[in-house]
């Protein structure tokens, strides 16, 4: 029988728009990042040496691995990650970051690091929702985390302490082959999902969507004749007409405009007056 990897908290940060670092600032950006990571975690009693069992290097960021499965710590580091990025920002104490973080958990192969947890939690940090999470916040940080996250964290469980269940978004965002449902929170709380996003336009009440649906169009209107198919105000107002004009709402009104003529009959509730 296989045995299956033990459960490992996993996050994975990415920073903003590194591919316009040149070259020669890089490696000040990785080493800021794996900074800042490091306090974070000690703010919530993560020891670095002790608690993390891998910590890879993505390019522009990192992919840390405990050596548990306490994935509630990583969601709460996300607020104390946001904390010391605006307060390095502040003190203008090295490259300015502002970072995508995904935080996920599942079985992981200790010796070699590997599991189908560690490629979602990648996918989830690359999807487009993250950028426009963060490009739209006041925030440093974007978080998302996975449905299971979600579930046995976030959702009335109370083990996260710095996040409320209705500081999440969810969001089912496309991936290389299928879809992911993630949920977004921003620790400004300043950012929702755009109205293009799945979740938003599966959100839409039918009410909504009847509303929004295109109008009947309007019967064809014989000449000399104006038809109007609803009205709601006081009164009809008309340019010039040679022909019947008609209505059948309760107003007992009719305008010319600007000093136009109307010609011909009118005809209110029935009496007919000569136009």
């Amino acid at each position: 029988m296989v045995e299956m990897p033990p459960y490992r908290a996993l996050i994975t940060v990415d920073a903003e728009k590194f591919s316009k670092t040149s070259d020669i600032g890089m490696p000040a950006v990785r080493e800021a990042i794996r900074s800042v990571m490091r306090t974070a975690l000690g703010d919530v009693g993560l020891d670095w040496d002790a608690d993390v069992e891998r910590c890879d290097d993505t390019g522009d960021g990192v992919i840390i691995t405990l050596t548990d499965e306490r994935v509630h710590l990583l969601v709460d580091a996300v607020h104390y990650l946001n904390r010391e990025l605006r307060k390095r920002a502040l003190r203008f104490d090295g490259p300015s970051l502002r970072l995508r973080a995904a935080v996920h958990c599942g079985p992981i192969d200790p010796a070699e690091g590997s599991g189908a947890a560690k490629i979602e939690v990648c996918r989830m940090s690359d999807a487009e929702v993250g950028r426009e999470a963060l490009r739209a916040t006041a925030s440093r940080v974007a978080l998302l985390v996975s449905d299971q996250v979600f579930r046995t964290v976030v959702r009335g469980q109370g083990y996260a302490e710095t996040v409320e269940e209705s500081m999440f978004h969810r969001v089912d965002t496309p991936i290389k082959n299928g879809t992911l449902t993630v949920w977004v929170h921003v620790p400004a709380n300043d950012w929702h999902p755009s109205s293009t996003a799945p979740a938003a336009a599966s959100a839409a009440t039918p009410e909504a969507s009847a509303a929004t649906a295109a109008p009947p169009p309007a019967s064809p209107a014989r000449a000399g004749q104006v038809h109007i198919g609803s009205v709601s105000g006081p009164s009809v107002v008309a340019e010039t007409f040679n022909g019947g004009i008609s209505h059948t709402t309760n107003s007992d009104i009719v305008h010319g405009h600007k000093g136009d003529n109307v010609y011909g009959d009118k005809q209110i509730g029935g009496a007919q007056d000569a136009g």
